[in-house]
């Protein structure tokens, strides 16, 4: 049986409406209402949406009143954000930012790279100033979005994974890995241009790993006891012989001919991974997802463990199988900030932009999970409750409800 639940379901009764350009007006119109609902309740805020953008400044504006939290530093209010026929570039930004995230049916999804407006003449510096400042809007937003929809990613992946031997099964290979078992399941659920992102992230991840274990290889020794500039340095040069070895088959390649932008990119790619690499956020992901993917007679023994040890078995045990699935998720990220990304709702479910395509039951989702409870169990907690009433008590709820 469902027993609704309101982090999980939308309300116009305590909502906002993003419809239009996400511009000072529309902030200046919802601030109100926003500032009214959140002094009412702190039940979770509806934001539905059918709007082709704006600024980004304005969306983060907006995202941020959205998640104040109160005067005595209570908890912001859940947001559950809802496509109902458009949501594109910034617009789509912000759909993905929900606690849950809805996309009606016939709804449109739109991510694209960063883009610049200008009146005055451009320079050569003024272009390559330009150039920098998209670089990094576009960084920003991919590391963004990967905040936002990390768990609803890896709940695809997390489900998906009693399908994966079907998959190995197919090809008569029991060598395929998890990722591209993963990316064969769900790309048979996307459209073409969904399929398009998906083959740009899968381009951008095999690129991490023939320049990373390049590069990693030429400068083992020659980073030991380095500055930083000379560190750089090395790498830029094994860049270099990599770029000579991939391309010397091609006599129409040079770097005078675009091969320098592309050294820039590799360098930048190789730093990016670097990152990721060696952020926090890997681990994280060990600590928050790695119990899902024990096998089954690890699980008690992990499960025991102190906090703190249980993290860092989790990280050692776990982490070689995540980190494919964390540079590809990353890959995704970049990949949904490059070009024109046109997406529909079942396409944006299966990317893990959102969690729930409306009323489409075929579609497994988080809600349905927190939502269920067994009748038996139903059955229990409403005997429990004629007796706490009889007795003048209060039932206190089941677990997990």
């Amino acid at each position: 049986m469902i027993i609704p639940k309101s982090d999980f379901r939308p309300d116009p009764a305590r909502a906002i409406y993003v419809n239009g350009t996400i511009d000072l007006d529309l902030i200046h119109k919802l601030t109100p209402e926003i500032l009214k609902l959140q002094h009412d309740s702190r039940e979770p805020i509806t934001v539905y949406i059918d709007s082709p953008g704006g600024r980004l400044d304005y969306m983060f504006a907006l995202l941020r009143l959205l998640k104040a939290p109160t005067q005595d530093y209570g908890v912001p209010c859940g947001l559950i954000t809802v496509v109902t026929r458009k949501a594109a570039s910034a617009a789509a930004d912000l759909l993905s930012a929900g606690t849950y995230a809805i996309a009606y049916p016939d709804s449109v999804i739109l991510f694209h790279g960063g883009r610049l407006s200008e009146d005055k003449p451009l320079t050569a510096e003024r272009l390559s100033f330009l150039s920098e400042l998209i670089r990094l809007t576009n960084e920003g937003s991919a590391m963004g979005l990967a905040r936002e929809i990390e768990y609803r990613f890896m709940f695809r992946f997390v489900s998906m994974r009693g399908s994966f031997a079907a998959v190995r099964q197919k090809h008569d290979n029991n060598d395929i890995s998890d990722l591209d078992c993963f990316l064969e399941v769900i790309s048979a659920n996307l459209s073409r241009s969904a399929k398009q992102v998906l083959q740009a992230a899968r381009e951008r991840y095999a690129r991490y790993n023939l320049l990373v274990e390049h590069v990693v290889k030429a400068t083992k020794k020659a980073l030991e006891k380095r500055t930083e500039l000379e560190k750089e340095a090395a790498q830029i040069k094994a860049i270099v012989a990599f770029e000579v070895k991939q391309n010397k088959a091609d006599p129409t390649w040079s770097f005078h001919e675009g091969g320098v932008n592309r050294l820039i990119d590799d360098f930048l790619l190789f730093r990016e991974y670097q990152g990721l690499a060696g952020s926090g956020r890997f681990q994280a992901w060990c600590s928050k997802f790695g119990f899902f993917m024990l096998a089954p007679e690890e699980k008690p023994e992990i499960k025991a463990l102190p906090e703190e040890e249980r993290r860092q078995r989790l990280i050692e045990k776990v982490g070689p199988s995540l980190q494919p699935i964390w540079s590809f998720f990353v890959a995704l990220c970049y990949a949904l900030q490059r070009g024109e990304n046109e997406l529909s709702a079942t396409d944006a479910y299966w990317l893990g932009l959102v969690d729930e395509v409306f009323g489409d039951a075929e579609l497994r989702n988080l809600r349905e999970i927190y939502e269920h409870q067994p009748d038996a169990q139903l059955e229990a907690d409403g005997e429990k409750a004629k007796a706490a009433s009889a007795g003048g008590e209060v039932a206190e709820p089941a677990a997990g409800s």
